[in-house]
């Protein structure tokens, strides 16, 4: 039993139960943890594969789509949506879909803390860069006529 326990269990306990001092050495079994490693390792696998599962599913339901061209498009469509909702799916189970999952959240969370500005300060600000834009213009059409009247007049000669 011993050996099974150390194919299915992930190590052993250093403490054990409690000697009595008549049974000092006698019956002692380490005490196995809870935790099942093949389990993890099956669970772990899975959750590997799921990604890729989760792309396949998603590119199939888009042939599908494009392949079944003469089917109404109903059926078409519905197989397209439940393709990409079960990728969907299958993707946000996995544990990179959970990190995901909980990373949005957060965003979320710090997004209603940030101090959005209020609709004046949003006006004068679109005000403000919409003149330099046209400031920045004019300086660049100037240059422009500037280097244009200076090649073509003086360097080159042509009128």
């Amino acid at each position: 039993m011993d050996q099974f326990c150390l194919l299915i269990k992930k190590g052993h306990s250093s403490i054990g139960r409690a000697s009595v001092s008549k049974t000092e050495g006698w019956g002692f079994e380490a005490l196995c943890p809870c935790q099942l490693l093949i389990m993890s390792k099956i669970a772990e696998f899975f959750s590997k594969l799921s990604l890729p599962i989760s792309g396949v599913i998603a590119l199939s339901s888009v042939i599908a789509f494009q392949a079944y061209a003469e089917e109404s498009a109903l059926i078409r469509g519905l197989v397209l949506f439940g393709g990409i909702s079960l990728s969907l799916i299958i993707a946000l189970l996995s544990s990179s879909g959970r990190v995901f999952l909980s990373f949005f959240k957060e965003s979320i969370v710090e997004a209603k803390k940030v101090v959005w500005p209020s609709r004046k300060e949003t006006a004068q600000t679109v005000l403000i860069v919409f003149a330099f834009v046209v400031l920045v213009s004019a300086f660049l059409w100037l240059a422009d006529k500037f280097y244009e009247w200076f090649l073509y007049s003086i360097i080159l000669g042509w009128k």
